[in-house]
């Protein structure tokens, strides 16, 4: 799994490319949290697009990230999911706490 970003006026734009299951999950966490940890935003919108699959282990990730901002106050997003990550999504209650963009 790849990962990228773009901070473009404190909006923190993190683009994942390539499936996210329990392969490469432990990677893409640790990368993720150095983005994170390291950049300044008032909210993160993770972009989906480049992900043909996802399993379970994409939601813990996404839950982990999503308490992390919530204790900080900023908002997270997704976007650009497909209709197998929206059916994962749907099935787990994620967009019950993290909005979708279109």
């Amino acid at each position: 799994m790849e990962i990228s970003f773009e901070n473009s006026g404190g909006a923190l734009c993190i683009r994942l490319k390539g499936d996210i299951d329990d392969a490469g999950i432990q990677k893409a966490r640790s990368r993720i949290d150095s983005i994170l940890d390291k950049e300044r935003f008032y909210e993160v919108v993770f972009d989906f697009s480049g992900v043909p699959f996802m399993d379970s282990t994409g939601i813990g990730m996404l839950l982990g990230r999503y308490k992390k901002l919530e204790r900080l106050g900023i908002p997270m997003y997704v976007t650009g999911t497909n209709k197998q990550v929206d059916k994962v999504f749907f099935t787990s209650g994620i967009y019950e706490i993290i909005r979708k963009l279109a």
